[in-house]
């Protein structure tokens, strides 16, 4: 069976995002789709955040702000309260692009827990992008996994079939989530269409650190050794590495090999 309107609902998770937060709401307030929830889980921001949405309260279902424990506390707050038939996370600094919502309920059928489409990754500062297509199967060691967070839509279901977001995972989250519905027998979808804009940013050693204990977790949690620790976090180091080293040619060089240059970025606002 096909649904043609699904109700679909959109979290967004939020702290002190002024600068960017009303793009993503404009993108999701603008969708043109009429049976959209639409929820913002803030950390209790003391920017402009939180006066920023009031903006735009009448079109957004729930807005709560409040000390949460992380980012995947966050996360299981929205889908708890949470109405619709499948369910989208869009972070205060990414995008739904332009008849995303209307894509993904095109494709809504009741057989299938999770949907998955194609994300530009998006550096808005040097004006470059690039086409990611999500993993649709995940194996023991993850190697060169997309996980496509913000195109990735999962049914309201699979998460009280197969469970939230772990709290004690910080940054791998969605990775370890992914997995987790994967290797319970989850019933996935690719959307061959991009759907959503992740906005790139850096990350400092202290996060890469804390994102290593986690990639460790990975392995053990479904079945690895240490052996298979090892040859994960190896892979993770040499590219790191390889990273730094294409940097070094500069930013146009590295821009080049990875993204193309958009001119006119297109967004739904």
């Amino acid at each position: 069976m096909i649904y043609k309107n699904p109700r679909i609902s959109i979290i967004t998770v939020s702290f002190n995002s002024a600068k960017t937060i009303e793009e993503t709401i404009l993108s999701v307030i603008t969708q043109d789709y009429d049976n959209l929830e639409y929820i913002i889980i803030d950390g209790g921001s003391t920017d402009e955040t939180l006066n920023i949405i009031n903006k735009y309260r009448s079109k957004i279902a729930i807005v709560i702000s409040e000390l949460d424990r992380g980012i995947s506390d966050a996360f299981n707050k929205g889908i708890k309260n949470s109405s619709g038939d499948i369910i989208g996370l869009i972070n205060s600094d990414d995008v739904l692009l332009e008849d995303a919502l209307k894509t993904v309920a095109q494709n809504f059928e009741n057989s299938i827990d999770i949907y998955r489409g194609k994300i530009l990754l998006w550096d808005d500062i040097n004006n470059y992008e690039y086409s990611e297509t999500p993993t649709m199967h995940f194996k023991k060691i993850p190697f060169f996994v997309h996980v496509c967070h913000p195109a990735t839509f999962v049914k309201k279901s699979c998460y009280k079939q197969y469970g939230d977001f772990k709290l004690n995972y910080k940054y791998m989250m969605d990775l370890e989530l992914l997995r987790r519905f994967y290797k319970s027998g989850a019933k996935s979808k690719f959307i061959g269409e991009e759907l959503a804009k992740f906005r790139m940013g850096g990350i400092t050693a202290y996060i890469e650190k804390n994102k290593t204990k986690e990639r460790a977790w990975l392995i053990k949690d479904y079945g690895g050794n240490q052996l298979d620790v090892l040859i994960y976090i190896t892979y993770i180091k040499v590219f790191e590495f390889a990273k730094k080293v294409i940097n070094l040619f500069g930013n146009e060089f590295r821009y080049k090999l990875r993204y193309k240059k958009n001119n006119k970025i297109k967004n739904n606002f």
